[in-house]
């Protein structure tokens, strides 16, 4: 049976190869219920402060996990959180009796945050897409989110396919207040953030692994992870950046476009982007 699925983690790469050239300004909408939230964030904001970020809304507490200083073996109550101010870096509005103990001065993209709202709301982050490898702590859980495409958001079994580093699919997500093992049919949800248990090191990106190499031109490689074959799946904003594949053959941009399909574990594309300003 042949399954498709697409990955929106390649646009970002592209953003980030035409950066230098000029920043598209793009809107990550997040819902927030009254309560805890699990938030994961693609853009790098405009308003990195806090305050600024924050502030204005009916936010308790902003928490930011630090995987460099602290293993997590078991799940807690997000309410301990305050009680392990050497695992987190935390945030609370100038209001709050706890302010003078804030520690999150910034708020950067590629990162997954727990938000306490007193009642529902909508935090918009206006920012820059960029291009971000995961990176495991390990044996330990995770607080991760996933770019992956909300019209096709693969199961979690599907986006853990190969990996052997999470066979056994520990995964958790945040509902009313508390952490719920997800099913591995359940699906990934772009936005969301959960703990995932990683029992070995690994570099595990996904379906799909992209690496993107900067020099006169942009390379982007592709790899297909696991056991079921992948299409890659193109949109972009800029039709008149060159595009060739590792042959040097020029490609065209309709959008979106099936780049390539790959179809084993392990086969992989490459992709150079040309810069107009460093040639073709």
């Amino acid at each position: 049976m042949r399954s498709r699925c697409s990955f929106n983690c390649f646009i970002i790469s592209c953003c980030l190869a035409v950066a230098s050239l000029a920043a598209v300004a793009e809107e990550q909408l997040v819902p927030l219920a009254a309560g805890w939230n699990a938030v994961y964030l693609e853009l790098e904001p405009d308003l990195q402060d806090p305050d600024a970020l924050f502030g204005a809304l009916p936010i308790d507490q902003v928490a930011l996990w630090l995987p460099s200083r602290a293993k997590v073996a078991s799940l807690t109550d997000p309410a301990a959180i305050p009680n392990k101010p050497s695992d987190w870096l935390v945030w609370h509005p100038n209001s709050h009796p706890a302010a003078f103990l804030n520690t999150l001065k910034r708020v950067q993209a590629h990162r997954a945050l727990l938000i306490k709202a007193s009642a529902p709301t909508t935090l918009t982050i206006t920012g820059t897409a960029s291009f971000q490898r995961h990176a495991w702590l390990a044996p330990s859980f995770n607080l991760k989110g996933f770019e992956v495409d909300p019209l096709a958001p693969p199961t979690f079994a599907r986006f853990f396919d190969g990996s052997r580093a999470h066979d056994d699919l520990k995964v958790f997500r945040l509902v009313n207040n508390a952490w719920k093992a997800v099913s591995p049919t359940d699906v990934v949800r772009r936005g969301e953030a959960y703990w995932v248990w990683c029992q070995e090191g690994t570099d595990f990106q996904g379906p799909l692994d992209l690496t993107v190499s900067l020099g006169n031109t942009v390379r982007i490689d592709a790899r297909a992870n696991g056991t079921l074959p992948i299409t890659l799946t193109t949109n972009v904003t800029d039709t008149s950046l060159p595009l060739r594949t590792r042959s040097r053959q020029r490609l065209e941009w309709p959008a979106p476009s099936d780049l390539a399909t790959l179809e084993i574990r392990g086969g992989s594309m490459a992709y150079r982007l040309a810069l107009p300003s460093l040639g073709n």
